[in-house]
């Protein structure tokens, strides 16, 4: 998200595993903006609750060239619709860069805004947060899945 101090992460990754982990903490994410906080807030809440939510006012990312493709590509995956990483890496026309979109996936720090949830494994559900295909972070990929399997107005 865009503010007049800069750009803001969702940091919640981080949260779920412990305060400060990843080196982050709510200083280093940048000053809160009391006029769209809580409106982004509630906006990002009633997505993870499967309803459709528009995000095409919040600003993609500084990245690579390559990352903001891969973000902005993933953007346009509708709601309850799921592609590959190798299927991503064809739409921003690098067909063998399956890999290097994960990666990217990886590096997103809008997740929800920028759906890296709706991007899976040819073989599996794939990893989420930068975590392998195992443990609690694949099942919070399922559960966005599911939610938006479902999405709602």
């Amino acid at each position: 998200m865009r503010t007049d101090v800069g750009h803001v992460e969702t940091g919640w990754f981080d949260m779920l595993d412990a305060p400060g982990a990843g080196g982050r903490t709510s200083e280093s994410l940048g000053a809160a903006d009391p006029r769209l906080l809580p409106e982004f807030c509630r906006r990002l809440l009633h997505a993870m609750s499967g309803h459709l939510v528009d995000f095409d006012d919040i600003e993609t990312p500084p990245g690579t060239g390559f990352q903001r493709a891969v973000w902005n590509a993933a953007r346009k995956i509708p709601p309850g619709s799921t592609i590959t990483y190798g299927q991503l890496a064809d739409r921003v026309d690098r067909p063998k860069a399956a890999r290097a979109v994960g990666q990217a996936m990886r590096r997103n720090r809008l997740p929800i805004v920028i759906p890296c949830h709706r991007v899976i494994g040819a073989s599996d559900l794939g990893g989420f947060g930068g975590h392998g295909s195992k443990g609690r972070w694949p099942t919070i990929k399922s559960i966005l899945l599911e939610a938006e399997s479902g999405t709602s107005s």
